[in-house]
């Protein structure tokens, strides 16, 4: 029978493997961001844990950056392919108002509406909740930060992927903004 012995090294350096870690990661230039337009980046690289791939990053119109998990916490769809828009507000019976403009997410799949500054749920008996990331706009340069396992390596890459919602309305011959 083989028995393995670590040495001190062998066994700080799997320890360092499996360390978790924050990771800042540059999304590009503030000015490339529209208010109200959500756009999602997949990262890549330096240990970036799978489930924090894929994030939404959002300015909204009063200057707020908000970054989410592109997980929906209800049945793990694509949530961040979802309209950013208002909602119903509880009110009075017999009144109606509307609210929240450009900071409610809901979810293409379900139509569960999410609360960008919280996370939260509206409106469902429900304890689930999107996954937020700190985002930061330092030296005009957008930065989210995320969860990483291991040593740093060689650094994150950064894909946006295409607003293919909006590419379709298009090359149907809409006029994309009025579907924002």
């Amino acid at each position: 029978m083989t028995r393995f012995v670590n040495t001190e090294d062998e066994q700080e350096q799997r320890q360092d493997d499996d360390e978790e870690r924050v990771v800042s990661v540059v999304l590009g230039s503030a000015d490339q961001f529209e208010p109200g337009r959500l756009r999602i980046a997949a990262l890549t690289g330096d240990g970036i844990m799978p489930a924090d791939r894929e994030i939404g990053v959002l300015l909204t119109a009063d200057g707020r950056w908000h970054a989410v998990r592109n997980l929906c916490p209800h049945r793990g769809g694509a949530v961040c392919r979802g309209r950013i828009r208002g909602t119903m507000l509880p009110t009075a019976p017999g009144t109606l108002e509307y609210g929240l403009d450009g900071k409610i997410l809901v979810c293409p799949w379900h139509q569960h509406e999410f609360d960008v500054e919280s996370g939260e749920c509206l409106f469902i008996d429900d304890q689930a909740r999107l996954v937020k990331y700190p985002v930061e706009v330092a030296d005009g340069e957008v930065r989210v930060q995320v969860t990483a396992i291991g040593p740093a390596v060689g650094g994150v890459d950064v894909v946006w992927l295409p607003d293919r919602a909006r590419a379709a309305l298009v090359a149907q011959g809409a006029e994309a903004a009025a579907y924002e």
